[in-house]
This record gives C-alpha cells, sequence and structure tokens, in this order.
C-alpha cells in the first residue's frame, strides 16, 4: 500500500507500506506517474515502512529519476531499512539517487 502526502509547496512523499514486490508494483507505479504529472520540484520516496523491493519496483524507481531528471526536478529515497539499502547500493542505485538509510539524520554521513 502506497499514500502521497505533501510535505511542503516544494516537495511531495510517497509513503510505501509493505514489500514492493511484483503484486505491489503495480499500485506502486500509478503512483509515481501521478507524482510525475504533478510540479513539486523534489519527490521523496519513503521506503521506512517498505519491507522489500524486488527488481521490477527498482526499475520504476529508475525510469521516473530519469523522467523527473529531464524536468529538472530531484528524486529522493529516504528511511531505507539495511536489506532495502543493502539491494538499492548492490545495484549502485546510490550512484544515480540521493538515498538515505533508516535512523539517519542526514549531513555528513548520514546520506549514503
Amino acid at each position: 500500500m502506497t499514500r502521497i502526502v505533501e510535505v511542503s509547496q516544494s516537495e511531495v512523499r510517497l509513503v510505501v507500506n509493505g514489500p514492493l514486490y511484483s503484486l505491489g508494483a503495480e499500485e506502486f507505479e500509478q503512483k509515481l506517474e501521478s507524482m510525475i504529472e504533478t510540479s513539486f520540484a523534489t519527490v521523496t520516496i519513503d521506503l521506512s515502512a517498505a519491507s522489500g523491493i524486488d527488481s521490477d519496483a527498482m526499475g520504476k524507481i529508475v525510469f521516473v529519476r530519469k523522467r523527473l531528471a529531464d524536468q529538472n526536478r530531484l528524486l529522493r529515497i529516504r528511511g531505507c531499512s539495511e536489506n532495502v539499502y543493502a539491494t538499492l547500493k548492490m545495484i549502485q542505485l546510490d550512484r544515480l539517487i540521493e538515498i538515505q538509510k533508516e535512523g539517519s539524520t542526514g549531513g555528513p554521513g548520514g546520506i549514503a
């Protein structure tokens, strides 16, 4: 299950609850698409309640990142568990997207 939360006038957040596997990927994709249609400068995916992620969901994140970058907009990922972070790092997604692990406060050493 996912929900969209407006954080500020310039940022919108997609909060993910549960695993991001094939069954939930369709809802995830629909919400991502709706976020692309907004005018928020920053789109944040909150994975603090996500218990897992598969290649289908990761592919959707990369696709959305490209579309947002084409519009000079920023995509960030926040609240990753160690397991989800390790999965994202394994495919070097941290080179494309700012990823913050669960419990990190940002700043030096806080963003992975």
